[in-house]
């Protein structure tokens, strides 16, 4: 019940634009289709004319979706983007969230479009597209695996992009269900699985010495 009231809370301040903090306990079980379709964007670098340009024209083309924008404190982008989009109906300009809670506004969106490398690393592992709004990544290998395309800071091509996605299920299924070029979740378990092989009884001398393969190596019994 307690959790009900809280996501009727966070529903209400959404659809009236003011500020909500998503806390991590509560998004777990979120059914943003209830309200809408959630995009999260997160943007800090360069290129925000163009970056705004785009969220506006992609605002008013899917009025059914809701573009969550968590806006970085610098005053430079706080008052640019407050000035270009806080006026839109269906964008949400909400604060900084902490780690946890950002995951799990993740986790409940629709793709994410951004600049961050972190953002390009964790969106692939909860089956989100993203879309880089740079002109190069240091995360190129999500690029090569199709989890990510570059669209740069250009207000044409991200439209252009995030549009596809939203009304082509094929070219959304292949990036979202796309390999994780950053692992597949059971990195810890192989670790232990190795080093436990490695320490074994059985294994002793010369044999202490020998390298694992991790792909080799089988572990059960984690969930």
């Amino acid at each position: 019940m307690a959790e009900q009231r809280n996501w009727k809370r966070i529903r209400e301040r959404l659809e009236l634009k003011l500020p909500v903090r998503v806390r991590c306990r509560e998004a777990k079980d979120l059914e943003w289709t209830e309200i809408t379709r959630l995009i999260d964007v997160t943007p800090f670098g360069a290129g925000f004319d163009q970056i705004c340009d785009a969220l506006a024209v992609l605002a008013i083309r899917f009025p059914n979706h809701l573009f969550v924008y968590p806006v970085h404190l610098n005053p430079n982008v706080h008052t640019v983007v407050n000035e270009r989009l806080g006026s839109i109906e269906n964008v949400r300009l909400i604060e900084p969230q902490p780690y946890a809670e950002f995951v799990a506004l993740l986790a409940s969106c629709r793709l994410a479009l951004t600049d961050s490398g972190g953002v390009q690393e964790e969106a692939p592992s909860l089956g989100k597209p993203v879309l880089v709004m740079r002109d190069t990544t240091e995360r190129p290998e999500g690029v090569v695996a199709g989890t990510a395309k570059l669209v740069r800071a250009d207000a044409i091509a991200i439209v252009a992009e995030t549009s596809r996605l939203l009304t082509d299920d094929e070219a959304y299924r292949q990036m979202s269900e796309a390999v994780n070029p950053y692992g597949d979740g059971h990195a810890a378990q192989r670790i232990l699985a190795a080093i436990e092989q490695f320490f074994a009884p059985s294994q002793t001398g010369s044999a202490l010495e020998r390298r694992i393969n991790p792909d080799s190596v089988t572990y059960s019994g984690f969930n």
